[in-house]
């Protein structure tokens, strides 16, 4: 979680850096939330019910839904290009982060039993991963069709 909060903040400054007040606030809005679950998670408090950017978490997902299926009918789920820019790649490089935390949280807080004593934590991760996807698309330049 540690070096994931230290990525956002330096995606937020490349957003500062290029002139892109909403990536930066959306960044800055994002990594508050991650500083408040590694409070919650070192007090061993719930981190609650939560908006992100405005969504619920059920929202994100439907919308993480949404942008996957865009790509049409039969075909895999979008991924990002380098030919969609600096934001997306590094909206890209976080959303892979938070999936690593996600599945460190997930080795770190279910037992042998199965049981998982942090499923708030690892919802959020999963939930903030979905985020990080859709901001991916609407930061993202259009993919150029490649030459000839």
């Amino acid at each position: 979680m540690d070096c994931f909060a230290a990525f956002l903040l330096e995606a937020q400054l490349l957003g500062e850096r290029l002139g892109k007040a909403r990536f930066a606030a959306e960044i800055r809005e994002i990594a508050g939330f991650v500083q408040h679950l590694i409070v919650c998670e070192a007090a061993g408090r719930a981190s609650g019910e939560f908006r992100l950017l405005g969504w619920s978490g059920d929202e994100v997902r439907r919308l993480s839904h949404e942008a996957a299926r865009s790509a049409g009918p039969g075909q895999p789920p979008r991924s990002c290009s380098a030919e969609m820019g600096e934001l997306a790649v590094s909206l890209n490089r976080l959303r892979a982060l938070c999936r690593k935390a996600e599945s460190a949280a997930v080795t770190a807080f279910v037992d042998a039993a199965g049981q998982e004593p942090r499923p708030d934590l690892i919802l959020a991760l999963d939930r903030l991963s979905s985020l990080l996807y859709v901001l991916m698309f609407r930061h993202g330049d259009s993919p150029r069709p490649p030459p000839g």
